[in-house]
Formats: C-alpha cells, sequence, structure tokens
C-alpha cells in the first residue's frame, strides 16, 4: 500500500486583537515538487515490520545553507506488487521554497526496508552524512562533497545483524569524532512468521509477541572506520525494543547523555560520565516508565 504524504506546510504568524501570536500552516506540498509516496508492502500475510512507518532526515547535504530532506521508504516483502521506485528519496531545497529529486543523481536511494536515519559529519571534512536504519542490512553514505554519497557501511564497520529503528550520532568521549547509537527492535524474521489471530481473524500482532535485542554503539576510530564497543561503553544493558535514540547533555555537565525510547518496555536514560562510559538512570530520574508506572 502506498501512503502519500502531505508533506510541507508554510507557517504564517500574524497577531491577533490582544496581541498574542496566531499560527496557521498553509499546505504547499503540490507546489514543492516533493512527491514522495511511503510503500509499507502491507500484505494479507500481517508481517509484523509492516506496522512501523519510516523516518525522515532534514539536513544541509550541499552545504548552500537550504535545508534539504531525505525520506526513509519501505518495501514490499512478498513480491505480491512490485513497485520499482519504492526507494528512499533525497529532495534538493533550490532556495525558492521548491525542491528537486535528486535520489538518482546523489546515489542514496537505497531499497531496503527503510525504518530509520540520522546525520552527522562521520568523517570531519565539513559535509553531512547518512546512517539508514533498515529490517535488514543498515547503510552509512559518506558525503562526497560533490552532491553524491558513497555507501561505506563495510569499510566504515557499522553493519548490525538485527532490525534497527533509531539511530543517533554524537561525541560521546569528546575526542573530536562522532560516535554512533543504533537502537535496535525486535527478532523479527519473515521466515519465521508467525501470523496473530483474534477470534480467528488474522491480525498484526503486538510487539509484546516478539523479543526485544540489545543495541548496539560504535566507537569512532577516527580514521573513517568505527569499532563495535557495546558492552565497553556500558550500553550492554537489557534486550528491549528500542524505537528511538537521541544524545542531549541532561544534566549539563558538558558531555552527551542519551535516552532510548522504548515500544512495551522501560525507556532508557544513559548518563555519560564525561569518557565515554555511561549509566542506565532511567529509575533513579523517573523516565523510565509513564506517569501510571507503564512501559508506554
Amino acid at each position: 500500500m502506498k501512503i502519500a504524504f502531505p508533506l510541507l506546510f508554510s507557517l504564517l504568524i500574524i497577531s491577533n486583537s490582544i496581541g498574542q501570536p496566531n499560527v496557521t500552516f498553509t499546505d504547499v506540498t503540490n507546489e514543492s515538487g516533493v512527491t514522495f509516496h511511503h510503500e509499507d508492502g502491507r500484505s494479507y500475510k500481517k508481517y509484523f515490520v509492516e506496522t512501523l512507518g519510516s523516518g525522515v532526515a532534514l539536513f544541509d547535504y550541499d552545504n548552500d545553507n537550504d535545508v534539504d530532506i531525505y525520506l526513509v521508504n519501505g518495501a514490499d516483502l512478498d513480491a505480491s506488487h512490485t513497485v520499482p521506485d519504492a526507494m528512499n528519496r533525497l529532495y534538493r531545497n533550490d532556495g525558492t521554497g521548491h525542491f528537486v529529486d535528486v535520489t538518482e543523481a546523489s546515489g542514496v536511494g537505497d531499497r531496503g526496508y527503510g525504518a530509520g536515519v540520522c546525520v552527522g559529519d562521520y568523517d570531519n571534512d565539513g559535509w553531512l552524512d547518512l546512517y539508514v536504519t533498515n529490517f535488514g542490512a543498515n547503510v552509512l553514505y559518506q558525503n562526497n562533497g560533490d552532491g553524491t554519497f558513497t555507501n561505506r557501511t563495510t569499510e566504515a564497520g557499522v553493519q548490525v545483524p538485527e532490525w534497527s529503528a533509531g539511530c543517533a550520532f554524537a561525541d560521546v568521549d569528546a575526542d573530536g569524532d562522532l560516535d554512533l547509537y543504533v537502537a535496535n527492535y525486535v527478532n523479527f524474521s519473515v521466515e519465521t512468521h508467525t501470523p496473530c489471530r483474534v477470534n480467528g481473524i488474522l491480525v498484526y500482532c503486538s510487539p509484546r509477541v516478539y523479543d526485544g535485542v540489545k543495541d548496539t554503539f560504535f566507537r569512532n576510530n577516527g580514521d573513517g572506520t568505527f569499532t563495535e564497543n557495546t558492552a565497553a561503553a556500558g550500553f550492554d544493558n537489557v534486550a528491549a525494543r528500542g524505537l528511538g535514540a537521541t544524545f542531549a547533555d541532561y544534566d549539563a555537565d558538558g558531555d552527551a547523555d542519551l535516552y532510548v525510547a522504548n515500544d512495551a518496555d522501560v525507556n532508557f536514560l544513559y548518563n555519560n560520565d564525561g569518557s565515554g562510559k555511561f549509566q542506565e538512570q532511567s529509575q533513579f530520574s523517573d523516565v523510565a516508565l509513564s506517569e501510571h508506572g507503564l512501559a508506554e
């Protein structure tokens, strides 16, 4: 099934009679040039992976001071209908409010079953790179600085065998190089798919049907390669159904801490000791569960 994204809205701010701003939006998708359609491959087989959407990155890939758009796409898992154009898409902002599809020319049209994406200049060359998470092989795209990208996943050593969802770049050890955290989701495969039924009707399974898997952390070696460093960094906590990850200095001590949003599991808050070693603190900080004490 294709899903059209009404992506782009222009923002108009005016003041009301008491001087407070009223914010309104206008749908400008049609005139923007963004014609992306998301393919989730939804089929009668009810594969669990079909229930998730996918990510988007807003970043300036060509250093022209305009925000460009990278949209992650899904795929068709059972080949019941072939969608030849189902790939990730990169739209270049031409500076006038219009976007141009430069996917083919840039080389970032991955055709895997996409989940998420994160942006960072991992090789410190002044150009933003992309890491794409997939149900399947993840992809690291190195920005060549000329409008094109090169797949450096194998050379960089950032392959992940699990189904990955979220990811985030940050310099966790203050060595000037961006490290990479990958949130992995559940242990599911098409080959081991077991249908779920309610009152005899085939339905999509709850995420609780599948075991969570441990996340993966890569330390940047500073030479364009990474070393898997999950346990040594303190991230070898427990297996969970990881969806999203974001770095921020929540305790204002000058280093990058990490929050991981999990699906039907407690969330994780990792405190950085300043050297790139982390301790899980979500229970102590009251951010592990909802206000009702439930895993969200």
